[in-house]
């Protein structure tokens, strides 16, 4: 299938389309990337759907389980329900809940001022239950405190 690369220009930012790091990147921000690109691409048919996503797992853990799961699967919808389960456990969003509520903004760090709040943003916009907005501004508010 050729892909026209102006079709990606609807989508998520690209670096959403490649999963390489189940620590640091969302996966829920994965798999609306890909859901994007899906609807981008009306033409996808549902059987090229799981091996589009498959190729697109980077992350050595995430691959593993992949691999050991990909035919069990079947469906790119059971491997959305699926690899959210394993990769969105109530374990993982209770510690990103303390980072945002813990956390402080170290200006040494290469990181910029913007970009340490938009990370915060980001991944409290995918915790179940979310966080109030209040709850949000003043958790992140405490991030950049002397």
């Amino acid at each position: 299938m050729n892909v026209n690369p102006g079709l990606l220009a609807g989508c998520s930012s690209r670096s959403e389309l490649i999963y390489s790091d189940h620590i640091t990147q969302v996966i829920g921000n994965f798999l609306e990337g890909f859901s994007s690109l899906f609807i981008n691409l009306k033409g996808v048919s549902e059987s090229l759907k799981l091996p589009l996503a498959a190729r697109a797992v980077q992350d050595p853990f995430t691959k593993t389980w992949l691999s050991a799961e990909y035919y069990k699967l079947g469906t790119y919808e059971n491997f959305r329900t699926h690899v959210t389960q394993l990769l969105w456990k109530d374990q993982k969003q209770s510690s990103i809940r303390c980072k945002i509520f813990q956390d402080k903004y170290g200006r040494n760090g290469e990181e910029k001022l913007a970009a340490d709040y938009l990370r915060y943003v980001n991944l409290a916009a995918n915790l179940h239950p979310p966080l109030s907005e209040d709850d949000l501004l003043g958790a992140l508010t405490a991030h950049y405190t002397k």
